[in-house]
């Protein structure tokens, strides 16, 4: 659980310098450090709203769901294809994009979940977990952001919502390990 709680406030922090450093935000953004830990704080509520739902989807189907960050372990098809360490690609590729686009297009997925049945799920019927549980707890978390966005443009929160949808949509790709191909 330690694990996860860093996980999030790492990936919080890379997002919030993704979406800070640019001149389009509007005037309520500080800019600079300050503007860096409010994004950061809203990542951070981002994240925690989609870690929450999965791991209450999960918890519903008899499944642990655990948090990771997005790194690149293999780089071919064959069994002794994977690098020595893994590649953290859940901050090269954001800053690497940001960089190369001069902050036009910003990425802000970097976080993968894994689930694992549970001891209680022994006494289903079926064990093993199916395609159709990995998808509901995908779609979980999706469902969960998609709430946080009707509620912060029902209070106001316009770019908050931008923000949300912007996650939602880069989650829902079909990258190996996102959401998006889970589902």
């Amino acid at each position: 659980m330690l694990k996860e709680c860093v996980y999030v406030v790492l990936a919080a922090f890379v997002m919030g310098y993704v979406l800070a450093f640019l001149p389009a935000w509007p005037s309520w953004s500080v800019g600079g450090w300050g503007s860096w830990f409010y994004f950061a704080g809203l990542s951070f509520l981002m994240l925690i709203t989609n870690l929450g739902a999965k791991k209450l989807v999960a918890l519903k189907l008899g499944c642990h769901a655990k948090l990771t960050l997005w790194n690149i372990q293999r780089y071919w098809i064959t069994q002794r294809a994977y690098f020595k360490r893994p590649i953290p690609a859940w901050i090269i590729w954001p800053l690497l994009i940001f960089w190369l686009t001069v902050g036009k297009l910003k990425w802000i997925a970097l976080t993968l979940f894994e689930i694992k049945p549970v001891a209680s799920r022994v006494e289903r019927r079926f064990v093993e977990l199916t395609e159709w549980d990995i998808a509901v707890v995908a779609a979980g978390g999706i469902a969960a952001n998609l709430l946080l966005v009707v509620i912060s443009s029902l209070l106001g929160y316009k770019s908050f919502a931008v923000l949300n949808l912007w996650f939602i949509f880069l989650n829902l790709l079909p990258i190996p390990s996102y959401d998006g191909c889970k589902i």
